[in-house]
């Protein structure tokens, strides 16, 4: 995930009051959706017994190795058997290891709304992230199709500035200096830093809208449309600007109890039908390859 300071942020006042609220049941649709025609399409429980992998059928580790002022390693990402995924960030001698998981090339969506319930590490020199990621966003060139980064929460510890303000931050145009551009909005929420809360996007074809518990806070105003699939991320990440890590209680942890989504039939069928007219370009791609083959065979 890509954050620079010089993002400029747009500071709300809460106007509601945010308490550490139940988990909703599966079947329950979240507040801003709850009258609209939505329907569940990804649900992550993270169920399994303690120290297990998140389900390898939805979630890869990414970016193995050493990242940013850290190390991802995958064991840095287990569940803990009480149906939550954490996301830990350790010592190990003289390195400091964290976790990084997405579900790349195993589930993606066009539009919809994101959820995610957890509850924030306290560690300063870190941020916890859960983002939506286009698979074209580092194309060197500038690509109109190439989606959006969309920072659904990011949120760092320490001092007044960053205590208890959860930041919703977009990403376009790739990430070189000359064409990576960037809109943030910033949003004190008060007790966020104490239990669970729900952060999540309404993504859709009027433009994309933020949420903690529930209660909408804030809007891209200049942020493009992204109209491509794209995958969903989990991430605590360790850089200088967030703070000395050297200065953190460690062991911390970012834990997860959910990642929900949920689309519309329009948005659902829209999906299907990209999905298969990417598939048939496959095989004629496929086709067309194996048949230039067999016209130039080798001797």
């Amino acid at each position: 995930m890509t954050f620079r300071i010089a993002v400029p942020f747009l500071l709300f006042t809460a106007c509601a009051a945010f308490a550490d609220p139940p988990a909703p049941g599966i079947q329950e649709l979240p507040a801003p959706i709850r009258d609209q025609d939505y329907h569940l399409v990804f649900d992550e429980e993270f169920d399994g017994p303690a120290g297990a992998k998140p389900d390898p059928t939805k979630w890869s580790p990414r970016t193995l190795g050493h990242w940013r002022e850290a190390w991802n390693v995958e064991d840095c990402a287990r569940l803990d058997g009480n149906g939550k995924l954490v996301i830990s960030l350790r010592k190990n001698g003289d390195r400091v290891e964290t976790g990084y998981i997405g579900t790349q090339g195993k589930f993606a969506a066009t539009h919809g709304y994101f959820e995610c319930r957890c509850q924030l590490q306290k560690a300063v020199g870190c941020w916890s992230a859960f983002w939506i990621q286009t698979p074209k966003m580092g194309d060197p060139e500038v690509d109109p199709s190439a989606g959006v980064e969309i920072d659904v929460m990011e949120y760092i510890e320490g001092g007044p500035y960053y205590h208890e303000k959860v930041r919703h931050t977009g990403h376009w145009g790739g990430y070189d200096k000359e064409h990576h551009k960037s809109e943030g909005v910033g949003i004190k929420v008060p007790g966020v830093s104490e239990g669970f809360h729900t952060f999540a996007t309404k993504w859709d074809e009027a433009g994309y809208v933020f949420y903690v518990d529930g209660v909408e806070t804030g809007r891209w105003k200049n942020v493009p449309m992204s109209n491509r699939p794209e995958f969903l991320i989990l991430s605590c990440e360790v850089q200088g600007w967030a703070g000395d890590i050297g200065k953190a209680t460690l062991p911390d942890a970012f834990t997860v109890d959910y990642v929900r989504v949920w689309q519309t039939p329009a948005q659902i069928a829209a999906d299907k039908a990209r999905a298969e007219a990417e598939e048939a370009e496959k095989i004629r791609a496929d086709a067309q390859k194996t048949a230039g083959k067999k016209s130039h065979p080798t001797s």
